[in-house]
């Protein structure tokens, strides 16, 4: 899908941006921007979308995000319901190497952290005993001064350089035209898509909405998001039936029904077909 370029605010007296967000809900547009970015969210949950990637994320969660790789972090719905014992609580690192690193970019321990952003391009989820270490930096950066932030920044990258932990998350080749009408566009659309998913979704209706044909819009789709409309809204939906069977609140046929889907036989085959389990395999693992 399209993002909107976001523009990172000017750092003031700094050669990077870092802040932590305590609120009640994670809502940005999808978007894009030069810096690369390193978020960290302590507390929430919902879905992550990067590039063509779509998956739950849950307390902890941890990635870093190449330049101009579209991105977004959105709380489920229960977070808009006036809650106050939901919170999202996120640090977030926007830099760009040239700007904090340019003299020493070119040294050849600066190698590594060069693959990385490489990388980085398709966005990498942060696991196991990296993200621990990970963390804890985070936190101590975003409360240092002065020279000791690029260095605990540096130190950061040079540890997820060489760690073992790390996982891709969107596809090779993942590719979004940048030009006005394609960011308006798939704005509508996924804005669209996550307002309506649990409702019926017409092809035709969004085409339409595009002033664009059915198959024009298939093609379209497809070619800046390296898979099917139909495969974008079923992982929407088994990322949402996800959450609701964590909560483990509901019986399958329920959460079948709230995500969009009549068929239970239809949301069984798609769950397992996108998750690799059964809604009860699912269920019950998440329990252990």
């Amino acid at each position: 899908m399209k993002p909107i370029l976001e523009k990172v605010p000017d750092y003031v007296n700094a050669s990077f941006a870092v802040k932590r967000e305590i609120i009640p809900h994670i809502d940005m547009p999808w978007h894009y921007h030069p810096e690369h970015q390193l978020i960290y969210v302590k507390k929430g949950y919902g879905t992550r979308l990067v590039g063509s990637h779509i998956g739950n994320f849950y307390d902890g969660d941890m990635a870093l995000v190449g330049s101009n790789l579209p991105h977004v972090w959105k709380n489920d719905d229960d977070f808009y319901k006036n809650d106050n014992s939901k919170i999202a609580d996120l640090y977030v690192i926007h830099f760009l190497i040239e700007k904090i690193a340019a003299s020493l970019f070119p040294l050849p321990e600066m190698d590594n952290i060069k693959k990385l952003l490489i990388r980085s391009n398709k966005g990498l989820l942060i696991t196991g005993r990296t993200h621990s270490i990970v963390a804890k930096k985070i936190e101590t950066l975003y409360h240092a001064k002065g020279f000791q932030r690029i260095l605990l920044l540096l130190e950061i990258l040079d540890i997820l350089a060489e760690s073992k932990s790390l996982l891709p998350l969107s596809s090779e080749g993942f590719h979004i035209g940048r030009s006005e009408l394609d960011e308006e566009r798939m704005r509508k659309v996924h804005d669209y898509v996550m307002l309506n998913y649990h409702k019926e979704m017409s092809v035709q209706v969004i085409a339409e909405m595009l002033h664009l044909t059915k198959s024009s819009f298939c093609r379209y789709f497809k070619s800046r998001t390296l898979k099917t409309f139909s495969r974008f809204l079923n992982e929407i939906r088994i990322g949402k039936a996800s959450r609701l069977l964590i909560a483990n609140d509901q019986t399958v046929l329920e959460i079948s029904k709230a995500v969009g889907y009549k068929n239970i036989t239809h949301f069984n085959r798609q769950f397992k077909q996108i998750t690799s389990k059964t809604p009860k395999q699912f269920s019950s693992e998440y329990r252990t």
